[in-house]
């Protein structure tokens, strides 16, 4: 599908329109200078788990301040960054919503389950899955994507790379009130009283029509998906004991439908179904001025779903829970040239599954666990300047799991990962790593005794392994940041879902082999008088093989990001673009680019006020957005327009 030149020429006029009408932008030449300043060089934290400026760190990075994220005009994490670089954006619904356990997905590198989250530096992966469109960005003061395997320090699932949600401390005292196309509201209140912090939000989406393409097992009565709306509720706050303890708490509550349509009848439907979750991500946290640090933390993620058929009764009601109780303990010291990083995990973990159908005839239940596992961890770094260029970083990790049933590897298991690194300084601009590494990820509880009437259990799954190499230059010059990473990757074990016979909807996970070979390049570049502007290209060739089978295409080849950005003492202003393009479907066939924009503009009235307009899908496309055999499409083109004050 074709883009008229038009839809291109009127976007560019809106946006010039927007920012030209401002006096700042026509004496851009005398803006203060500190409009035209741009961090080229940010500190990271989850990278080697201190504080290291990005020219000092062997790894593919990128960080995305609060002011970024709210340059994409997304309101939800899963919106934001489907702008970043490396980064697959995978949707089942409109605004990143989940369909239950088809959940919406950040794939780093082509890896579909490969990325661990963490939130504050602890991870919130539950059963494979984290749910980022609950996760507000008005509550971000910044995150962190780490490229490529990261399990050496940060454990199981990051085989594709690291996403670290690090949360506001300090809240700025302020309302804000939205309202917008298809029945859109979003509204929040941020407060904060000494050490304690707070900020609560409602989010609100209407009824949308054929949010998936027709499907059909048979090739005949082909069926679509409407979507019934959603509501969320969302409540973070903190409070800070002293200096170094802090207890976090961030509550998500949503409801969310979907209804089954005969694309020959579309006034009738087959059946429909809604979704109820609460989720909780609890968090003790102690970080002392002798590198000592200490997190404490629970996560809990529980789901209702009813079913109803065309005559609205009630046939089958699917209660699930994950359970998460965890402990990350860590000591670093400096001693001369070296500096050391040594700590230990644990997890347990708890999978719970409830499924009952024909409720209203005669009743049939199929209980799923309740299932747990302990998983226990060592982990430590050296790192050695060798000299005043060149710095060496030798990391490992030991991982033992032991579980509730023999399984492939038995009740227990035990992983050894080894990573080197190797970063030299070519001058103070300019950088050059190189690393090399293994990761794993156990397969999921829900994976291995299965969930749901469709999902079927297999004990069997091997955890998936996999080797990760990368190199790259970093250079820091003038008005430009530029990053270079060539990467690859082999996953043996990958775990992945089939049919069990085409059209039964009847899944079972299987362990397959993926693979990945690729280049990223990225500049952002500060133009001056207010302008900023970013551009990424990135190509690799992401394949998987099943057992017996010869190598298969997935996803897409080419991602190609953009955005130019203008600030003001009155104006902001942002338009962001993501492409990717050489994409097939989950049958290897040929499947369209997408094209993903996004534009932000905000008037400041006086110090306290502003005034805000979000565009979503400025060109209204109907893009694929999924990217196995079934197809859901983005929003069509969505604006909100809000109101913030200060007090």
């Amino acid at each position: 599908m074709f883009i008229e030149k038009s839809k291109y020429t009127a976007a560019a006029a809106l946006l010039a329109c927007l920012v030209t009408a401002s006096p700042g932008v026509q004496a851009a030449e005398k803006t203060e200078e500190k409009t035209a300043e741009y961090v080229f060089d940010p500190v990271l934290v989850t990278a080697q788990r201190y504080e290291k400026s990005d020219l000092e760190t062997p790894a593919s990075t990128q960080v995305l301040t609060a002011e970024k994220l709210q340059a994409t005009g997304a309101n939800n994490l899963q919106e934001a960054l489907k702008y970043a670089v490396g980064i697959t954006y995978h949707a089942q619904g409109p605004d990143g919503q989940s369909y239950n356990t088809m959940t919406s997905k950040i794939m780093i590198r082509g890896v579909e389950r490969g990325t661990l989250v963490l939130l504050n530096g602890v991870p919130i992966n539950m059963n494979g899955r984290y749910n980022l469109e609950d996760i507000p960005v008005n509550i971000i003061e910044k995150v962190e994507i780490i490229r490529g395997g990261g399990s050496v320090l940060y454990g199981s699932e990051a085989t594709g790379g690291v996403i670290n949600i690090i949360t506001k401390k300090t809240r700025a005292n302020s309302v804000d009130v939205s309202a917008g196309s298809d029945d859109r509201q979003q509204h929040s209140l941020s407060v904060q009283a000494d050490q304690f912090g707070l900020t609560a939000s409602y989010k609100k989406l209407g009824y949308l029509d054929q949010v998936s393409g027709p499907y059909s097992s048979t090739g005949t009565n082909y069926k679509y998906n409407d979507f019934n709306g959603s509501e969320k509720t969302n409540v973070s706050w903190d409070y800070a004991f002293s200096d170094s303890l802090r207890l976090t708490h961030i509550y998500a509550k949503g409801s969310y439908g979907y209804t089954y349509r005969p694309l020959a009848n579309p006034a009738t439907f087959d059946y429909m179904k809604d979704y109820e979750d609460e989720k909780h991500y609890l968090q003790l946290a102690y970080e002392g001025k002798d590198g000592l640090q200490g997190k404490l933390y629970w996560n809990q993620k529980a789901v209702t779903g009813d079913k109803y058929n065309s005559a609205s009764v009630l046939t089958e009601r699917a209660d699930t829970e994950d359970r998460v109780l965890g402990l990350d303990l860590s000591k670093k010291w400096t001693v001369g040239e070296n500096r050391v990083v040594a700590g230990l995990d644990y997890q347990k973990e708890r999978y719970y599954d409830d499924s009952r159908t024909k409720l209203n005839t005669t009743p049939v239940e199929s209980i799923t666990g309740p299932y747990s596992r302990d998983h226990y961890s060592l982990f430590g770094q050296w790192e050695r300047d060798m000299n005043k260029a060149t710095t060496v970083t030798l990391s490992a990790r030991q991982d033992w799991v032991r579980g509730d049933q023999e399984s492939a590897f038995g009740s227990d298991f035990s992983q050894f990962n080894p990573q080197l690194q190797v970063l030299t300084r070519l001058d103070a601009e300019t950088s050059w790593y190189a690393s090399a590494g293994r990761s794993f990820m156990m397969p999921t509880l829900a994976q291995m005794y299965g969930y749901g009437d469709n999902v079927q259990a297999d004990s069997q799954l091997r955890p998936q392994k996999g080797m990760n190499y990368e190199t790259g230059l970093k250079r820091n010059t003038g008005a430009h940041s530029w990053k270079l990473a060539v990467f690859k990757y082999d996953i043996e074990d990958y775990i992945s879902f089939t049919e069990t016979a085409k059209g039964s909807k009847i899944y079972k996970a299987q362990n397959e082999d993926v693979r990945n070979t690729g280049v990223e390049l990225s500049c952002d570049v500060a133009m001056g008088g207010g302008w900023n502007g970013n551009w990424s290209v990135s190509y690799g060739n992401p394949e998987h093989k099943e057992s017996g089978s010869d190598w298969e295409r997935q996803y897409g080849r080419l991602q190609l990001t953009s955005g130019v950005s203008y600030a003001s003492d009155k104006w902001n202003a942002a338009l962001t673009a993501s492409y990717l393009g050489k994409r097939v479907d989950g049958n290897e066939e040929s499947r369209k680019p997408m094209l993903l924009t996004g534009l932000d503009v905000r008037r400041k009235l006086d110090a306290q006020r502003e005034i805000y307009l979000n565009v979503d899908n400025v060109f209204d496309r109907r893009d694929i957005v999924s990217h196995a055999s079934s197809e859901y499409y983005a929003m069509p083109r969505t604006f909100r327009l809000g109101y913030r004050m200060s007090f």
